[in-house]
């Protein structure tokens, strides 16, 4: 089961900080054909290192380079972190083997620490 965890922290006078505490599959191993998973327009990519791209509305998570998995990034805005946490939430309810009664998939809760 693929699964993405992330934590947000606020600093004050700073803004909004975002990191990968948990990523179970990386690279062309992320998504469900190659390193890419994109829901409502916003898109979440395993290439080098954590990222983050305003015109792209996307989240680079992990990559190839682990030497960088400690990194933190800035969170743009808000309304970028909202789409954010959306696609977070689609992509473990995507890649979910728990199931209900009716052999349906659970939605589960976006995985963010704040």
């Amino acid at each position: 089961m693929k699964h993405l965890k992330i934590e947000v922290k606020t600093v004050e006078g700073w803004g909004k900080f975002l990191r990968v505490v948990e990523q179970t599959h990386r690279g062309n191993a992320f998504g469900e054909r190659w390193n890419t998973f994109t829901c409502n327009g916003f898109t979440l990519k395993s290439l080098g290192h954590i990222d983050v791209s305003i015109d792209l509305n996307c989240l680079y998570v992990l990559g190839e380079d682990e030497k960088l998995d400690k990194l933190c990034v800035v969170v743009p805005s808000e309304e970028w972190l909202k789409g954010c946490k959306e696609a977070i939430r689609a992509y473990n309810n995507h890649f979910s083997e728990k199931k209900n009664e009716e052999g349906k998939k659970n939605k589960e809760d976006v995985e963010v620490i704040e």
